[in-house]
Formats: C-alpha cells, structure tokens, sequence
C-alpha cells in the first residue's frame, strides 16, 4: 500500500481594511473545489483537508488583498504570512492590485529543489510559500482544476508549455523555428509532450481546444499536446497527471521547503483490522489518560465496550486510543502499573468472572509499565509475557494444545533483543500465529489464511534496524475482512467510515510512525 499524505489548507479569504473589495468565495464554495481537487491528486497519493469551520480564516488587511506576482519582493509580506503557519498550505483570495478591476489570474511557483528550470519558465525568487487566487465567488465551486493546477505549481510542477503564462503565436512559431519540438518542452518531463500552449491552438488550430484535432504541424512538426494534463492550459476532462509529474511531487514534499506540510502525515500512522459486525462501535483516538478514561465511562454507559486499547508517546506526551464495541456485563481498564500489581489485578478481575482481552506494555524510565483492558467471561485463560521467541512459541504450542487460543499479541525491542507477550483465552479450531515477516510476504501469508477459512484478529508492526516488520494473530472466520495498513489519521478515518457502512467493524488499531515512541 502506498504511503498516502494529507496536506492541511489554510484559506485566508481577503477584503481592504475597510471591508472594500470584499472576498465573495464562500468556505462551502471552496469547500466543493478541494473534493474535486483531491479526485486530480488521488493518482499521487495526495490528499487535500480542508474544514470550511477551522480552516477559512477571513481577514481585512489592503496590502494582502493587493497581493500581485509582479514587482520586486512582491511575495516577501505573504510569504512571511506562510511561514507563522507551519504545518499548512496558505491560499489568499485576493482582489488585485487595481482598486477598480478584480485581478483575473490564480498563481503559485514551486520552490527551488535543484531541479532543471525551464529557461522560459525561472523562479522568482527561491521559495513561493504560498498560493494566491480569486476572492471571486462566481462560479468558484467549479475550478478545482485551476485550483488544482496552482496547486501543482506549489508542489513542483512547471507548465507543459513555454513561459508563465500565454505565449505569443509569433513567439511559438519562432521558437520551434530555431529549436524544433523540443523548444515547447515546457516543463522538461519526457512524459509530457511539446506544447505551444491552448492559446496559440484557439487562435491556428482550432477555437474548439478540446474538441480540435489532436495532432497539428507547426513550421514543419508535429506536436500532439497532452490536452488532458494537469499543468497544460487545455485540461480537457477528465485532468491527469504523468509518472514522472507524480515523482516531482512527491520528491517536493521531502524537500525543506515543503516538508512540513506532511511532517505530521508521515510521522504518525495508523492500520487496522476489520471484522464483519453490525452492532453499534465507536473509535477514540490520541487522547490524554483523563480525556480517555471520561470517554470510556460515557461509552460504557451507552452500551458500548472497549475492545482494544493503544497506548504511545507524541510530542513527549503519552496518549490512549480505543476501539469499542456493543457489549454489556462486567468490564475493567486498569492502566499503568508494574507487573506485580498488574498480575495482582488480574488475577483478582478473573476471579471476578472478567478476562483479559487486549494487552500493552511500554517502558518508563528504568522500569516497564503495563495496562489491560477485561470484559465479561469464563472458562481457560493465560497470560505469557516477556519471553523470548523460542520461550513464547513453545508456550504458544502448549496452550493451544490445552484448549486455548492467542487473541492478543505485544513484542518490543530490549537491550539487543526481542521480547514477546500474548493473551490466551479459550478455543478451538484453526488458528496461526505470523511474526517477523516484510510487507508483501505478510500480506502473501494473509491472502493464504484468509482463503483457508482464517482471519486476521490482531496485528503488530515494528521497526528492525531498517526494515518494518509485521505480525498477525489468526483464528477461524468467514465472511468479509480488511486491513489498512500505513495511513495518516485524515484517510483512515475516512476508512474507516467508509468499511463501517459496508458491515465491518474495526477489531485492532496500530498507531506508529517516526513521531510516536
């Protein structure tokens, strides 16, 4: 699965100090123009967040609404704007720099990463931080491929055609003249072909740019634009974008300039396993210890139980994330003690008529913490924890032997070695246990499972030297079942949602990433 990142926008619709040359877009205006933006994008794994309630920021302020692509330093006051809000793409609806008429033109430039510069096509100034386009409302829900196209400046992309802007049909012609097609390799991407541009084909073509021929001559040669593309002038429908497009943007977001837009996409991830279910679930994620436990109470009290918890340190803060599902009957979460107390606890719960069902440990300081969350039940259960993988297989083997089942597997990395915990409960039937293995050969091994009448019940993943590893618990099952694997909060959610309305229910979340410990 491809790493998907979402990018955050911030929109700064703009009107003067005194509320003259007003912005009339409207946040559900633009709204609308980021969905279809994002249906461009989805080819690049790239995702656009906008919230019309959080995200659209409206301000008076005659210097900004002014704000024009000529003069010199003329993106100096706005880029110093983009900068007090790292972490998101800054767009400024503006009126222009003429008090009577309302600038036409949308802009943006990418940054300079090293790459080859179209010699028609040089960079202002190094970094452009932001993207600038109409404070106009008329009919602006239906420009997400403008939109989209200064997007597509902002992370990298030239014009398929010479220059910035429309190019004369007497320069067209000079060009190819002197340097034959390769003059109207606007962006120098071998996958996009020479292009003079939609302006000189309305005006010596054909004043129909999408319904023209495909093929003309100038002086002698052949061109067949890419009138579909992204950054053309045509963008006839349906928009695409190239491979080698695709690669200049993703190679932008790793670059300083651009790089803390997905910082906090790529640092925190999440995956999932899914079960069919009806019932009624919820999810709580990334919340403090006082946040979650209120949580928990509030959705106990609904009827809900939790079924798995996550527990894991951002920003040098520990968080909780839980997984409920419908339930009633006697339940516990006992959070953050040592072992000693933790077994206590346990053993008293189970006398209880409680067993364990989910399982975390962490390290804290020179000690080791651990947490457990129990619901109604009866009958074999086990608890194995911080052995080594000959000591937990054998272990694994003999209980399964004795009637009981894995539901709920932990590792962590110690000293230079591995540790290995699980939670047994009663069973029977098929079942495996898959550890140590890269991406494809788990999801190989998943697929083989799955067809033999298994399914995946809890995942883990973890980081060996350089290489991400994969584990899965397996028991009898039938009937639909996912797993979602190495995305950002933004699309697992919407995963998420999307997999609840079709019968599955989320059984196991994984939050890792470079900013979690």
């Amino acid at each position: 699965m491809a790493t998907k990142y979402t990018i955050r926008i911030h929109a700064i619709p703009l009107s003067d100090a005194d509320g003259g040359r007003a912005n009339t877009v409207t946040a559900d205006q633009f709204a609308i123009a980021v969905d279809g933006m994002n249906t461009i994008f989805e080819p690049a794994d790239i995702r656009f967040a906008f919230d019309p309630d959080r995200d659209w920021r409206p301000r008076r302020d005659t210097s900004l609404n002014s704000l024009n692509n000529g003069g010199s330093d003329w993106w100096v006051e706005a880029n110093g704007v983009a900068a007090g809000l790292r972490g998101q793409l800054v767009v400024f609806l503006r009126w222009g720099k003429d008090p009577d008429k309302r600038a036409s033109n949308w802009f943006a430039y990418p940054p300079d990463t090293g790459q080859n510069q179209p010699p028609s096509a040089q960079l202002p100034t190094p970094n452009v931080d932001f993207v600038a386009v109409t404070n106009s409302g008329n009919g602006f829900e239906d420009r997400a491929g403008v939109l989209a196209h200064e997007f597509g400046h902002y992370l990298g992309l030239f014009h398929t055609h010479p220059g910035w802007g429309n190019t004369a049909v007497e320069t067209i012609e000079s060009l190819v003249s002197v340097g034959g097609t390769a003059a109207l390799d606007g962006d120098l991407l071998s996958d996009t072909p020479p292009d003079p541009g939609r302006f000189y084909y309305t005006e010596q073509v054909d004043a129909s740019s999408c319904g023209g021929p495909a093929s003309f001559k100038i002086g002698g040669k052949t061109f067949t634009p890419q009138r579909s593309n992204l950054m053309s002038y045509f963008r006839c429908p349906p928009v695409t974008i190239t491979e080698q497009q695709i690669t200049v943007i993703r190679t932008t977001l790793r670059h300083p300039t651009r790089e803390h837009l997905v910082e906090a996409s790529a640092g925190v991830r999440y995956a999932g396993v899914f079960l069919p279910g009806s019932d009624a679930h919820a999810l709580w994620v990334g919340d403090d210890w006082e946040g979650f436990t209120d949580k928990w109470k509030a959705l106990s009290a609904d009827g809900l139980r939790l079924i798995d918890l996550e527990s894991y340190v951002i920003g040098g803060r520990r968080r909780f994330t839980g997984v409920f599902r419908s339930g009633s009957g006697g339940h516990a979460l006992w959070v953050d003690d040592d072992w000693k107390g933790f077994t206590d606890k346990w053993k008293a719960l189970s006398a209880d008529g409680l067993r364990l069902h989910s399982f975390e440990t962490w390290g804290e300081g020179n000690g080791r913490r651990y947490a457990g969350v129990f619901l109604a039940g009866s009958g074999g259960h086990a608890l194995w924890v911080d052995d080594d993988w000959k000591g937990f297989t054998d272990k694994w083997t003999a209980l399964s032997a004795d009637g009981l089942r894995l539901h709920d597997f932990e590792t962590w990395g110690e000293g230079n070695g591995r540790r290995y915990a699980g939670v047994f409960l009663a069973g029977s039937g098929g079942h495996a246990l898959w550890v140590d293995d890269d991406w494809k050969g788990f999801t190989d091994k998943w697929t083989a499972l799955s067809a033999d009448g298994l399914r995946l019940h809890d995942f883990e993943t973890w980081v060996e030297g350089r290489t991400r590893k994969y584990a899965g618990v397996f028991l009898p099952g039938s009937g639909g079942h996912a797993l979602w694997f190495n995305d950002d909060w933004f699309g697992f959610h919407r995963k998420w949602q999307e997999l609840s309305g079709q019968g599955l229910r989320l059984v196991d979340i994984e939050v890792f990433g470079s900013l979690v410990d």
